[in-house]
């Protein structure tokens, strides 16, 4: 899964972004990862339209059209919309831009990686047999190209892995479907929200092999964890994976009765 020239340029880019003071450089985007760029490099702005403050921490809030050409533009948008957060950039003319997980592989440990991606890399490593087990639960051909294409952005930093996703209206996503029990949707929801729910549900699972439709992207653990769970308590289900976003959000297990 190694992406050998997207981290040789993610690393070129890291040196010229950090190093080089021909560049004015700017951050799409506050959170975090904006605070830990503002420690290693002062920038020329930030680049946040819904911010209703004219500075962030010192550093000028710009708008979009703002853009110098020449310009050089982390999006440290990492959620839902990096994809569409990457091109609003790339149309301005002679603007570069680079996703923030490239540029904190590039940065050889300078800048701190997503933590949902470190925490993948780091539950990959202690348990890759869990994760090899879950690749083999999935029959369909789009099921293993889904998670071949998640894990390689996890594991790799490689947002472009995630191309592949056309993302529906949240009315058309298959979690909607009538008679299905979904879990792990709700705001806010975490890993132990969404095993507590599935234990709660455990008789109601057993006794009535309703269709299931379970988020895991709140932690690389639920991944394995979840269908493990499911699949002891009963055993008579196909299991399917889809991803639902643009980037980290929406990954979601659909458990569909045999026969049904």
């Amino acid at each position: 899964m190694k992406q050998l020239s997207l981290k040789a340029h993610a690393a070129a880019f890291f040196t010229e972004f950090f190093n080089n003071s021909e560049y004015p450089r700017y951050v799409l985007g506050i959170n975090e990862y904006t605070d830990a760029i503002l420690k290693l490099r002062a920038l020329n702005g930030i680049v946040c339209p819904q911010h209703d403050q004219t500075h962030y921490n010192g550093t000028p809030i710009v708008k979009l059209h703002e853009l110098p050409p020449g310009a050089m533009v982390i999006s440290v948008i990492h959620n839902q919309e990096p994809r569409s957060a990457l091109n609003s950039v790339r149309q301005r003319t002679g603007v570069v831009c680079m996703d923030y997980f490239a540029v904190a592989d590039g940065s050889r440990s300078e800048l701190p990686q997503v933590q949902a991606l470190a925490d993948t890399r780091k539950e990959y490593a202690l348990r890759q047999a869990k994760f090899d087990w879950l690749s083999a639960q999935f029959k369909d051909e789009e099921s293993q190209e889904v998670y071949n294409r998640v894990m390689e952005f996890r594991l790799n930093g490689n947002l472009r892995a995630l191309n592949f996703f056309d993302c529906p209206p949240l009315c058309d996503q298959p979690w909607k479907t009538k008679g299905t029990i979904a879990i792990g949707f709700e705001p806010y929801s975490t890993p132990e929200h969404t095993l507590d729910t599935l234990t709660g549900l455990r008789c109601t699972i057993e006794e009535e092999h309703p269709p299931l439709a379970i988020a895991v992207h709140q932690h690389p653990s639920l991944f394995w964890k979840v269908a493990e769970w499911v699949l002891n308590t009963h055993n008579n289900y196909s299991l399917s994976i889809r991803h639902h976003s643009e980037g980290l959000w929406g990954t979601v297990l659909y458990f569909q009765p045999i026969g049904r």
